[in-house]
């Protein structure tokens, strides 16, 4: 890949790049079939229906209820708003698919080849954003990147939001930063938000772009006026898609639940007197609520883990820091989750033990290696230069977040790393130049 690197890594773009030499698109398309295979083989292997009951298990029901026309409903036929929509909703989509088509297959291999079409195209649309705010070397080291992550490839075969999480955001910040901020439309802010709103049903983690666009523009010295009106339109996009859910649980849930009822769950499995920091479901937050019948199980759930939860902070407010601590730990300790969750967290082990434990190890040192270029990376990016480097960069923070504030878990860093992939494609080629001017003359 030498002959696309250049010396212009760091140069600032002032205008949208759109035609690509010649070799740029071979290497894209090399970049992308590498994806697709790795996907596929693992796919093929792993795409298994989970011997559990835990998330992928849920998912594939409620994608099921939903495809048979039953609505987002439980077993019983109640109606639930539990997990957000978004996931079950493209799986039901998925799995109605199944059902009617000429091409039958199991709900297992349908969620893995749905994922393999969405985890490759994200892999072309990091390369997208990341050309746009650098140029096509940036972009094809990025795309690179996250076309070998193990882990985003691990996620692929399994009912886990990730992937379609990770796809309808990268298709969010293009639209965003796809040209220029001077040549910004009101069009383009409206479909930015719309595709938040979309992501946020996948998960509310995205809603958190929006404070972050209101920070960056004014940091670009955009006068409070015209940085509020550009605001009004991304929260009216985002909120006109997720309204008609929030209407249909004011009519099903007899609640105004405005995205799911996990939020109390969340926060209070890492503030109880026996926290972790990490999953816990401990009986300090969920005694109390089984005399109660759905959907009213779930508001009440949810009202009351979240009181618990408030009250542990209030009263022990010592323990946050320590537990933010051992959040951030859970959630960066390893990166194998989506080799864990394809075997149903051990419940179904169909791997052999030293292939397992390659895998594994193979995942974490990726992930630990891609860590400490990212981190080092990050000064690459020359913020001030271009805002929507700083969006990207406060973007990224604000998906790798939110555990802090919830609990840890290794799964909740994925949605950041296609993002992430940017900084650590900056320190790439930066290592490719040091090695490039070291070379002795007339090497190639």
């Amino acid at each position: 890949m030498a002959q696309v690197v250049t010396d212009d890594v760091i140069a600032p773009t002032d205008s949208p790049r759109v035609a690509t030499s010649r070799s740029t698109r071979v290497w894209l398309v090399v970049v992308l079939g590498l994806a697709t295979l790795l996907r596929l083989l693992w796919v093929l292997h792993a795409a298994r229906p989970t011997k559990a009951l835990n998330d992928p298990f849920f998912y594939t029901v409620f994608g099921e209820q939903i495809s048979q026309g039953r609505g987002y409903t439980l077993f019983s036929g109640d109606p639930t708003a539990f997990y957000p929509v978004g996931y079950p909703a493209v799986l039901g989509g998925a799995f109605w698919l199944m059902h009617h088509t000429f091409v039958p297959d199991t709900p297992a291999r349908v969620i893995g080849f749905l994922q393999l079409v969405l985890g490759v195209a994200t892999v072309g649309l990091v390369f997208a954003v990341a050309r746009r705010l650098y140029d096509d070397a940036t972009g094809l080291v990025a795309a690179a990147v996250v076309a070998l992550w193990p882990n985003l490839i691990f996620h692929t075969a399994v009912a886990l939001s990730e992937t379609v999480f990770n796809f309808v955001v990268m298709c969010a910040v293009l639209v965003l930063v796809r040209r220029p901020w001077s040549q910004l439309k009101t069009a383009q802010l409206a479909l930015f938000g719309a595709l938040v709103g979309v992501s946020a049903l996948v998960r509310p983690i995205s809603l958190l772009f929006v404070p972050v666009l209101l920070f960056v523009w004014r940091r670009a010295q955009v006068a409070w006026r015209p940085s509020l009106r550009r605001l009004l339109v991304v929260v009216l996009a985002a909120g006109a898609v997720i309204a008609p859910w929030t209407i249909r649980n004011i009519i099903q849930m007899n609640y105004p639940v405005i995205i799911s009822t996990n939020l109390g769950e969340d926060l209070c499995m890492s503030r109880h007197p026996h926290a972790t920091g990490g999953f816990d479901l401990n009986d300090y937050c969920y005694h109390g609520f089984e005399k109660y019948k759905p959907p009213d199980y779930e508001i009440r759930k949810d009202e009351g883990t979240r009181g618990r939860a408030i009250s542990y902070l209030v009263h022990h407010p010592l323990d946050e820091p320590r537990l933010i601590f051992w959040r951030a730990y859970f959630t960066l300790h390893h990166d194998r989750d989506g080799l864990e969750a394809s075997e149903s967290y051990g419940n179904y082990r169909y791997l052999g033990g030293h292939a397992r434990q390659l895998l594994g190890t193979v995942a974490d040192f990726y992930f630990f290696a891609a860590l400490g270029l990212g981190v080092l990376g990050l000064w690459r990016m020359r913020t001030r230069q271009d805002p929507r480097r700083l969006f990207v960069v406060l973007a990224t923070a604000a998906l790798a977040a939110p555990p802090l504030v919830f609990f840890g878990d290794p799964r909740f860093h994925v949605p950041a790393v296609p993002l992430f992939a940017i900084p650590v494609a900056l320190s790439l080629l930066a290592v490719l130049r040091r090695v490039k001017e070291r070379a002795p003359a007339g090497a190639s």
